[in-house]
């Protein structure tokens, strides 16, 4: 099985990284192929403490794994939770299109 992700993320290195274009393209790309999304070459969009990237007219944010201590395990699941609320009540924000 192919790696889709070949760097380690410890020390701080997730900060140097999160925001590498060519780390995250072959999981980018996998990810969109699985939805059935349209992949287009990936582009820099803002980010916090989050890998995000632009995709022609979609976003996609990818969280450092837990293990690697840059935020609780709650984190991503009050994200998400936030965001399918605002959804939810026509809150003007993104649709959420998948979560995993």
């Amino acid at each position: 099985m192919e790696k889709l992700f070949e760097l380690d993320i410890n020390n701080g290195t997730w900060d140097l990284i999160k925001q590498s274009i060519d780390a995250f393209e072959l999981l980018v790309k996998t990810i969109f192929n699985k939805h059935g999304l349209v992949y287009s070459k990936a582009e820099n969009f803002a980010s916090g403490i989050n890998a995000v990237f632009k995709v022609g007219d979609k976003v996609i944010k990818i969280f450092a794994p837990v293990e690697s201590g840059y935020y609780s395990v709650d984190y991503y699941g009050i994200e998400t939770e936030a965001l399918n609320y605002a959804n939810n009540v026509q809150v003007a924000f993104p649709k959420l299109l998948f979560k995993g």
